[in-house]
């Protein structure tokens, strides 16, 4: 393991991005037992989100978004996986290659968490 690699959990990817706070990562355990990474978003989770938002109930989607969205749009979804982790702050939590919910930070210091089990 090279050092700049110290601290990364295992087969996790390298960042180029410089600013990546790394030290966010973590992995929990969940109420039944399992276990999930919880780290901050990055732009190559743009295909597991759209699959995430898909996979949603009609319902889920409309409580979310007050209008029917088979689809996030590409810039919603560029918007939503390209945040500067300063201002904009977004983690998802992984498991099963799956993501089971995103919560968007703003600069108005908002807080906006959305959690979503995928069974």
């Amino acid at each position: 393991m090279a050092d700049d690699d110290a601290g990364r959990p295992p087969g996790a990817p390298a960042h180029a991005d410089p600013g990546y706070p790394l030290h966010w990562e973590a992995d929990v355990v969940l109420r039944d037992g399992g276990t999930a990474h919880v780290r901050p978003i990055r732009p190559d989770d743009a295909d597991a989100l759209q699959a995430f938002h898909v996979g949603q109930s009609a319902r889920s989607t409309y409580l979310r978004f007050f209008a029917p969205l088979e689809r996030l749009p590409e810039a919603e979804l560029h918007r939503l996986t390209h945040v500067d982790h300063h201002d904009r702050v977004a983690l998802v939590a992984v498991a099963f290659a799956f993501v089971l919910f995103r919560g968007p930070r703003r600069e108005d210091d908002v807080l906006d968490l959305e959690l979503e089990l995928v069974s």
